[in-house]
């Protein structure tokens, strides 16, 4: 069943402020760091969370600074 236009708009992620998005950053790390069930993985998609891993640690480090 599809929902208004405008409620995919107002999903946000990481809050409305500084304080949720960083808790929204580290709780993207962590299930990144434990996934719910090992799942073999292709050196392509691993590098692809190595690098998904990288963005989240640089996103959090320029959140922190705020």
């Amino acid at each position: 069943q599809m929902k208004g236009e405008g409620d995919v708009d107002n999903i946000d992620i990481l809050g409305n402020t500084t304080e949720s998005a960083i808790q929204a950053t580290k709780q993207a790390l962590y299930n990144l760091d434990h996934p719910l069930e090992y799942v073999p993985k292709s050196i392509e998609v691993q590098r692809a969370c190595m690098k998904e891993r990288e963005f989240y640690v640089a996103f959090l480090e320029r959140l922190e600074k705020l």
